[in-house]
């Protein structure tokens, strides 16, 4: 029988450990390929503020423990945030309303040592196709990472859910005005990357110790 490793995640310090131990996270495996060098702390503090709680507006929105009246009278500024996820679920590229999905889901990769957290899963109920989609969600400008990083949660679901057959890869970005675009990741380049980034990062580890 397949032994799939025990995840623990501490949000505070955001460090993931499987089996008691540590392993670097997706994304701060794709540092080593995007720096934000440059950038003032309060801009990303500021960006990365409005990711956490427009992601927490798509979650409860999706799980129907809120309403767009809620939204409204509690968190104005994201309305239009909400807005767009929910364009963005009435005309996905797939069957959102007959999948089966996972929001949020903490998964690692006891083949190479990583783990991460997949904004959404949606596992179909077709009995034939039993298609898989990875969506990731994004309130930034779009940047070639991110499908690098899409690359690293598909092996992880493989991994995990033990899925041999396709699984496609989404990005959605939403916008404050209640606009989104989506996108579909396709390179077979994008794992390779993502694998070269993670022997960078645990060579600028064993350079630290």
């Amino acid at each position: 029988m397949k032994r799939y490793p025990e995840l623990d995640f501490e949000k505070t310090t955001h460090t993931y450990t499987m089996d008691g131990i540590k392993v670097p996270s997706v994304t701060q495996i794709l540092s080593v390929l995007h720096s934000y060098d440059g950038v003032s702390e309060r801009v990303l503090n500021d960006a990365a503020d409005r990711g956490t709680i427009a992601h927490l507006v798509c979650d409860l929105i999706e799980s129907h423990d809120i309403t767009m009246a809620d939204i409204v009278a509690k968190e104005p500024e994201y309305v239009g945030y909400a807005e767009a996820w929910n364009k963005f679920l009435d005309s996905a590229p797939f069957p959102v309303k007959s999948s089966f999905p996972k929001i949020e889901e903490r998964l690692c990769s006891a083949k190479y040592g990583f783990a991460g957290t997949i904004d959404r899963i949606y596992i179909g109920t077709n009995a034939v196709t039993n298609e898989v989609n990875i969506v990731d969600i994004k309130t930034g400008v779009p940047l070639p990472i991110h499908d690098i990083q899409l690359a690293a949660y598909e092996q992880i679901v493989r991994e995990e859910m033990d899925i041999r057959g396709h699984i496609r890869r989404h990005i959605v970005y939403l916008d404050k005005s209640g606009t989104y675009r989506s996108t579909e990741c396709t390179s077979k380049q994008d794992i390779g990357i993502f694998l070269a980034a993670l022997q960078c990062h645990k060579f600028k580890l064993r350079g630290k110790s």
